[in-house]
C-alpha cells in the first residue's frame, strides 16, 4: 500500500468509525483495540480534549488524568507554533461550517512529552454528528 493509499484509507475510515458508533456495533475501547491510529474527541463548546485512546496516551506519553481532559490552551501547547498558524485557521474555518459530510485532513507537528522537537502527524478530523463534536484520527508520520 502506497502513502497515499493509506491517508486515503484514514480519510474513509473516518466516516465507518462515525457509522459504528451511531449504530452503537462499537464502543471506543472496541475501536482502540481495531485502530492502528491515535484517536481522540474534542468537546464541542470549546476545543476541550474529552477522550483521547490509549495508543494516542502512549504515543504523547501522558496518562489519561493528565491530558483529560485537556484546554485548548493546554493543547496549543503541544502543538507546534507552524501547525497553530497554518493549519488551526483552517480547522476552525471547516468547524465552523458544520457540514458532517466533510472531512478536514492535515499535517501537524505536535510535540511528544519528554522528547526534544515536534514529530510529524497525519491527522483526519470529522464532524461527528450525534455529539456535533470533532472526532479525529492521527498516524504519526514514522508510522506510515
Amino acid at each position: 500500500m502506497t502513502e497515499k493509499e493509506i491517508l486515503q484509507a484514514q480519510e474513509r475510515q473516518i466516516f465507518t468509525i462515525e457509522r459504528l458508533l451511531n449504530r452503537k456495533d462499537i464502543s471506543l475501547s472496541d475501536l482502540e483495540e481495531i485502530l492502528p491510529a491515535l484517536f481522540h474527541i474534542n468537546s464541542p463548546e470549546d476545543s476541550t480534549l474529552v477522550y483521547c485512546s490509549q495508543a494516542g496516551l502512549d504515543f504523547m506519553q501522558y496518562e489519561p488524568e493528565e491530558l483529560l481532559p485537556y484546554s485548548a490552551e493546554q493543547l496549543a501547547s503541544i502543538i507546534s507554533p507552524d501547525t497553530q498558524k497554518y493549519v488551526l485557521p483552517k480547522f476552525i474555518e471547516f468547524y465552523q461550517e458544520e457540514n458532517y459530510y466533510k472531512v478536514f485532513a492535515a499535517f501537524q507537528q505536535v510535540k511528544q512529552r519528554y522528547k526534544e522537537g515536534y514529530t510529524w502527524v497525519y491527522s483526519t478530523t470529522k464532524i461527528y454528528n450525534k455529539l456535533q463534536a470533532p472526532i479525529s484520527i492521527s498516524i504519526p508520520l514514522p508510522q506510515i
